[in-house]
């Protein structure tokens, strides 16, 4: 399945953490892939698409458009996070697309 996902104008960038809990269960879950994983959010109507750089969110409404970007700011680092730590990550938050 092909999957493709566009992007609006960068509107803020931010450096932030992911719990340890939430990075190792996400990779714990691609090691189980072919390197791309779908999460429906339902009670937000969001879809989470991740990969090993980056956690994609998009919106049930504009679904090929990304909203809300985590990127791993550590590259080529595939150490998992240690129980208790957090995993450093850069937040981007896109403008919603106009219908």
């Amino acid at each position: 399945m092909e999957a493709r996902f566009y992007r609006e104008q960068e509107i803020a960038r931010l450096p932030d953490f992911l719990p340890s809990a939430t990075y190792n269960l996400a990779h714990t879950l691609l090691s189980r892939t072919d390197g791309c994983l779908f999460v429906p959010i339902r009670s937000l109507q969001y879809m989470a698409v991740l990969d090993a750089e980056e956690f994609i969110f998009v919106d049930g409404q504009n679904r090929a458009w990304v909203e809300l970007a985590w990127q791993n700011s550590v590259r080529g680092r595939a150490a998992r996070s240690t129980n208790g730590c957090r995993s450093k990550w850069r937040i981007t938050q896109r403008r919603p697309r106009k219908p």
